[in-house]
């Protein structure tokens, strides 16, 4: 038996990078993974493939900073697997302008994003 066999795995920002890599690594310990991301296209088509792969996968578009969308999430996952056991709290962002350039709307979405987001877990 996996190390995750009847878990229900979290995991935002998962539409690529190292979110991705988090989903392929609960998904061969037999978790089922709730996907989401703000980038829905390839979130979507990384759920796909999962599944295709023998995974149970299901992909959401969240907003972090969001808390409503923490409230569907949640109860989606609820709904769709029964349970929530894990969080990989793995959406983030970086505003890649010098800081003389960094806006005001730019620094609170990094802010809502990096720290506000995640207390909304």
């Amino acid at each position: 038996m996996a190390r995750l066999t009847g878990k229900v795995a979290l995991i935002t920002g998962a539409a690529g990078g190292q979110g991705t890599a988090e989903a392929e690594l609960f998904l061969r310990e037999e978790a089922a993974v709730v996907l989401t991301d703000i980038d829905s296209a390839a979130g979507e088509t990384l759920a796909q493939r999962l599944t295709r792969q023998g995974g149970q996968v299901v992909f959401l578009r969240q907003d972090v900073a969001d808390e409503a969308s923490w409230k569907e999430v949640v109860a989606t996952a609820l709904g769709h697997f029964g349970g929530l056991h894990i969080l990989v709290n793995n959406a983030g962002t970086i505003a890649r302008q010098g800081i003389v350039d960094t806006t005001v709307e730019a620094w609170n979405r990094t802010i809502a994003v990096n720290l506000t987001g995640a207390c909304s877990a």
